[in-house]
């Protein structure tokens, strides 16, 4: 099974914003949430770069437009 880091994200956000938790643990989960968001990046970006044409216009996507995803940082959208 695929692991889903929106899904968890949204639950780590959510326990990150309850009120009783304290501060400092609000910060911990939110800095993993971001460190696991620019793995997944990371991972996606590397991958996308090694794709074959073919598969690449299997998922609808263009070499010119691959190209350009997985050249940009981790940290950038």
């Amino acid at each position: 099974m695929a692991y889903n880091h929106s899904y968890t994200a949204e639950i780590a956000l959510n326990l990150a914003n309850r009120a009783d938790l304290p501060v400092l643990s609000q910060v911990a989960i939110r800095f993993a949430n971001t460190v696991a968001k620019w793995a997944d990046r990371y991972k996606s970006r590397r991958d996308l770069s090694t794709m074959t044409p073919e598969r690449l216009k299997d998922i609808g996507i263009t070499e010119y437009d691959a190209y350009h995803e997985s050249r940009k940082s981790f940290w950038r959208e």
